[in-house]
């Protein structure tokens, strides 16, 4: 076996050469305390460890935490519809990856990079996939990259395609049933999953989002948009609010001033307090920030002559007045 295998430096080698000694076996015969004095006890303890005479602990292999990969195409791609070959073959090796790490991927970054060929150079298109839940099948990653390359158009032919996950996330698998589902069945939430990855697939984040509620206790601050997100469980159990507190489904953008004809407050036609006060003193983390002011409010509930249940309240600060806040269902 030739030396080069024991991966030593230039300098040593080429002394070793021009001594004659090309291979190990040669190197073997020579007497070891003189070839210790003469290149080094280390060299002598690197061929004692090549050879298994010493144990030779290595560092365990970790596996990459993010994924990337990229494929040429073979022909200049002028439809996204087209990229679903190559993704294929991509999403296969996500998902042996994503399974060697006991993972699943919530967004897919898919990048198709753009001849060069060109007088001015084309910024790659970037196709993101985000998911309801950690995915891992390469074949419903495939469907919904199918449904989100509907929206997408290439400004120029696509010569490479490549595939990324920055961020690895837990993976739960479902649980099979022994027995088959019944015809009404929904297998543990798998029907909600479905529905809510192909409508986030094929609309987008921006149409397809949720609420998260926040602690907040001003109402207009109390909810948040977030991207679409299940649990593989199924939909979660909202949280109910105590009976003492009632909160409309449906909230102003901005509150809306109301006349006061006799003193009280009046939206069409005048209105009777059925409920409250509840007040509500809050946002003083804010204070200097004008466009999340404190506010000072007592909120009731209150009803029209037309049946119309409001959800008003009455500023407690300068310069006072009623305002309707949001309409009860």
């Amino acid at each position: 076996m030739p030396l080069t295998v024991l991966e030593w430096d230039a300098d040593t080698t080429r002394t070793l050469h021009a001594l004659g000694l090309a291979t190990i076996g040669q190197l073997l015969g020579l007497p070891r305390d003189a070839f210790a004095r003469r290149f080094g006890a280390d060299r002598l303890d690197h061929l004692d460890r090549a050879l298994g005479l010493q144990p030779d602990p290595q560092p365990a292999f970790l596996p990459p935490a993010r994924f990337a990969a990229r494929i040429e195409l073979p022909a200049d791609v002028t439809q996204s519809a087209q990229l679903m070959f190559p993704a294929h073959r991509l999403l296969r090796s996500l998902e042996g990856f994503l399974r060697g790490h006991n993972a699943g991927a919530a967004e897919l970054i898919f990048t198709a990079h753009h001849s060069p060929r060109g007088v001015q150079a084309v910024t790659a298109t970037r196709i993101g996939l985000a998911l309801a839940a950690p995915e891992r099948d390469a074949g419903r990653l495939a469907k919904l990259l199918a449904e989100r390359l509907t929206r997408v158009s290439l400004p120029e032919p696509a010569v490479e395609l490549s595939l990324t996950v920055e961020r690895l996330a837990p993976f739960q698998a479902l649980n099979a049933s022994l027995l088959p589902p019944s015809q009404n069945s929904v297998q543990d939430g798998l029907d909600w999953l479905q529905l809510a990855e192909t409508l986030h697939a094929r609309l987008g984040s921006e149409r397809v989002f949720q609420l998260q509620a926040v602690d907040d206790h001003r109402p207009e601050y109390a909810l948040r948009i977030v991207p679409l997100a299940a649990q593989r469980g199924g939909p979660p159990v909202p949280t109910q609010l105590a009976s003492t507190l009632q909160r409309p489904l449906l909230i102003l953008p901005a509150p809306q001033p109301l006349p006061q004809p006799h003193e009280l407050p009046s939206y069409r036609g005048e209105l009777v307090l059925i409920t409250g006060p509840e007040r509500i003193e809050a946002g003083w983390w804010d204070f200097g920030d004008p466009h999340r002011p404190t506010v000072h409010r007592d909120y009731f509930v209150a009803r029209n002559q037309r049946g119309q249940t409001l959800w008003i309240y009455r500023e407690l600060k300068q310069p006072r007045g009623w305002y309707l806040h949001g309409f009860f269902c």
